[in-house]
């Protein structure tokens, strides 16, 4: 659903192995079809022995651009700058892509049409709005088929919302993050508690459930559950950003972990 030829500096992309050699590997960049390369200092942060014990062709693997020079054809990624917190986001991520592409597709086929013409009718218009089409589609699922009206041409919207309903399950995601927080004042423990209250009261309408519980201090855990793991994951970060900085401005400090 890229409309983008070449990726940006910075970026995560989901990578087939094509090619494995002594000094790196090369891989196709799937969401792209680009080529890539890794060089082997870019393979793995200790020392590599054999290549072949970090990558093997038909292997997908999560990489992150270094650079792209789009007159050469160009683009140099590293595996080892991937942490596996980010692996595991971009790769559900990539499976939600194709869940969605794939519905388009039959989409199109029920209506005879060009799938590549309703990726540009449809598909994108979804994604502009929704940040991914499977998004979109859960949305629709659950809050009916006017969230497809206000976006697309309504004469896609009946066809279009049918196979959402017969193939999209919109199951609630649930996502932990560990928080530690520590303040130093003499109303400490009052100043730790109301920046978690003000924090869960400022985003609880967000999601479907937020629960903040004691592991321990100065440890607390923050178990979100919501309607889509981009929402989920956004909601986390806000929590954990809002509390730190209460805190860190009354003499305190604090970190976040995602579980």
């Amino acid at each position: 659903m890229l409309e983008k030829d070449y990726p940006e500096e910075g970026d995560l992309v989901m990578c087939s192995v094509k090619e494995v050699f002594p000094y790196g590997a090369f891989v196709v960049l799937d969401e792209y079809d680009k080529e890539g390369m890794i060089h082997i200092k870019e393979i793995s942060s200790s020392w590599v022995k054999n290549i072949r014990n970090h990558v093997r062709e038909g292997q997908k693997i999560v990489c992150k651009v270094l650079k792209v020079d789009e007159s050469k054809n160009h683009i140099d990624l590293s595996l080892r700058r991937v942490t596996s917190q980010q692996k595991k986001t971009k790769v559900q991520e990539y499976k939600r892509e194709k869940k969605g592409e794939k519905l388009l597709e039959l989409f199109a086929t029920n209506i005879g049409e060009d799938f590549k013409e309703i990726i540009h009718t449809v598909g994108v218009p979804l994604v502009n709005k929704y940040g991914d089409l499977y998004t979109a589609f859960e949305q629709a699922s659950t809050k009916g088929k006017d969230i497809l009206s206000s976006v697309i041409d309504e004469k896609y919207v009946d066809g279009l919302y049918e196979v959402i309903t017969t193939n999209v399950e919109n199951p609630l995601v649930s996502i932990t993050g560990h928080i530690t927080l520590e303040c130093f004042s003499g109303d400490g423990v009052n100043i730790i508690k109301d920046a978690l209250i003000n924090a869960r009261e400022k985003f609880k309408d967000k999601v479907e459930e937020i629960d903040i519980r004691n592991e321990g201090s100065p440890k607390y855990s923050i178990h979100i559950i919501a309607e889509d793991y981009k929402l989920a994951e956004s909601v986390l970060r806000e929590i954990a950003d809002m509390a730190i900085s209460y805190v860190q401005n009354n003499e305190g400090k604090g970190s976040f972990k995602r579980s």
